[in-house]
């Protein structure tokens, strides 16, 4: 409701006589005039101090104390993590992914959507001019005289009302500046968002690509594994028709052949879901040409990533980054809806011209006036101040949002170290046993070769050689599974020596980029 309010109307009563005579002089003394008002009513809360103080930089007291318990490597991790790994082909899958994933491609689109909401919640803050246009035609009717011997005389004038009319809010407590702040933070933490999906994503395909190969190196270890107990049943035949060996073991040498054999459709199976997996991350349906690697062998093991201070894994997290910037937006819509309980301040006038179809019709009947306006909520049943409450009780929410991302994120990193330090004892420890297992083998296979020895003990052997190289594998592609997760956990935005990083602020130029991006992928 109207609290105060000043309206001064000004009128220009000889508009014809100095339109006619200096049309520029009296349009620029009406725009002198408008502006001096103008100016005035904007210094007004010059002295009435800030209504709200964000703090553009929170931090969390989560990271202040923390130290990780097992120590990293000395690697340096950006957020395109596995460019740092020795893998040619999971570094081209990684690349591809980030141009043919869908998900990434929804978010960028989100980011477009939410940077045209940053222009539109901008546009606020501006003056609306509506420009306004009419043709207007009457025809009048006069009669002279009377009876049959009567005259009639039609006089037709035509009118061109033209309005030009504007509206401003100046935001003296700084509701809409709060509210284009906070988009603005919204769209920054879509763009981390979008980073944070980059980490999870490839990481996904890196844990599906690992699989696939741990699966493809069980079917290769399988077909020697299999030419072995071939071997080994061929000199079973021998020894046995030289009487030197019994049926019952070639029958039992002819069941662990068999039994080989039978681990090779489920390896074929996991090899396929895997590869399956790998297809449906890059955007690709069931049967679609996919040119992929032969390779039948996991990987060589990348360096182990730099941990860092916990601090510094704060401050590069995309995920962190982006709660850091939702907690801004929340505190900037709290400052918005507190100004929202202080008076209002509006400008507007319009001006215009009402004109006729004559060499000078149109400069005839100008108007303009200007009109300074303050409203205050007096009683709305405490809706804005229960608005204001709600907003700060999710900018508190925020708050603890924010502190949760970054206690997960800190044991993320300390998890997966463990995790890679533990599974590279395991494989190294199998690695051991696999060589003493080899080497019994190789000299029990030698005695029995030579007609020494016992089938049962030669067979025990084997089997245990075989169950060792199979865990091998697992053991390696575990370890290389949790060093992914230790790169992904501390992969993010490069730090400076200060453990700050930087976040970008330009929507204009990030959105273009982004529709851009789009549209080049559109046309392929």
């Amino acid at each position: 409701m109207a609290l105060w309010g000043i309206c001064k109307r000004m009128t220009i009563l000889d508009a014809k006589n100095r339109l006619l005579s200096e049309p520029k002089a009296a349009v620029s003394a009406l725009i002198r005039s408008s502006l001096l008002r103008l100016c005035v009513v904007s210094l007004l809360p010059a002295c009435s101090g800030v209504v709200h103080k964000v703090d553009i930089a929170p931090k969390t007291a989560v990271g202040d104390k923390a130290a990780f318990s097992t120590k990293g490597g000395s690697a340096v991790v950006e957020l395109h993590w596995w460019r740092s790994w020795p893998s040619t082909e999971l570094r081209g899958l990684c690349d591809r992914l980030l141009k043919e994933n869908l998900d990434l491609g929804r978010a960028r689109l989100r980011i477009q959507r939410a940077a045209a909401l940053v222009r539109s919640q901008g546009a606020a803050a501006l003056p609306s001019v509506e420009l306004s246009g009419q043709v207007m035609t009457s025809q009048q009717n006069f009669f002279f005289g009377g009876g049959s011997q009567g005259k009639s005389l039609s006089v037709n004038q035509t009118t061109f009302p033209v309005n030009l009319r504007f509206n401003w809010e100046l935001d003296l407590w700084g509701r809409v500046a709060h509210g284009t702040s906070a988009a603005r933070r919204d769209l920054q933490a879509l763009q981390l968002d979008r980073e944070a999906m980059i980490v999870v994503i490839s990481g996904q395909l890196a844990d599906a690509w690992l699989r696939r190969q741990e699966a493809r190196a069980r079917l290769g270890l399988l077909a020697r594994q299999r030419k072995l107990n071939e071997d080994l049943l061929n000199l079973l035949r021998h020894r046995f028709g030289q009487g030197m060996a019994s049926s019952v073991d070639v029958l039992q040498q002819r069941s662990q052949l068999q039994a080989i054999g039978g681990q090779r459709p489920a390896l074929e199976q996991a090899e396929r879901l895997a590869s399956g997996q790998v297809r449906q991350l890059l955007g690709l349906a069931p049967g679609h040409a996919f040119q992929e690697a032969k390779s039948g062998s996991l990987p060589k093991v990348a360096a182990l990533p730099s941990s860092g201070v916990p601090a510094a894994v704060l401050a590069g997290r995309p995920d962190v980054l982006a709660a850091q910037q939702r907690l801004i937006a929340a505190d900037h819509r709290f400052g918005s809806a507190k100004a929202s309980l202080l008076p209002g301040f509006r400008l507007g006038g319009s001006s215009g011209f009402q004109g006729r179809a004559d060499p000078f019709g149109f400069l005839q009947n100008f108007v303009g006036n200007l009109l300074a306006g303050l409203s205050a909520p007096l009683w709305q049943g405490g809706r804005l101040r229960a608005q204001a409450d709600a907003q700060k009780a999710a900018a508190r929410e925020a708050a603890l949002v924010y502190a949760q991302a970054a206690l997960r994120a800190l044991w993320e990193v300390d998890n997966a170290l463990l995790q890679e330090n533990k599974s590279a004892e395991t494989a190294a420890a199998i690695e051991v046993q696999v060589a003493l297992a080899r080497r019994t083998f190789d000299q029990a296979r030698q005695r029995f070769a030579a007609g020494q020895g016992s089938y049962v003990v030669v067979l025990q052997i084997l089997s245990n050689l075989q169950r060792l190289e199979s865990e091998l594998v697992g053991a390696q592609r575990q370890r290389l599974a949790a060093l992914v997760q230790v790169y992904r956990a501390v992969a993010g935005r490069p730090t400076t020596k200060s453990g700050s990083v930087k976040v970008q602020d330009s929507t204009s130029k990030a959105s273009a980029a982004l529709t851009q991006g789009h549209q080049t992928r559109g046309r392929k």
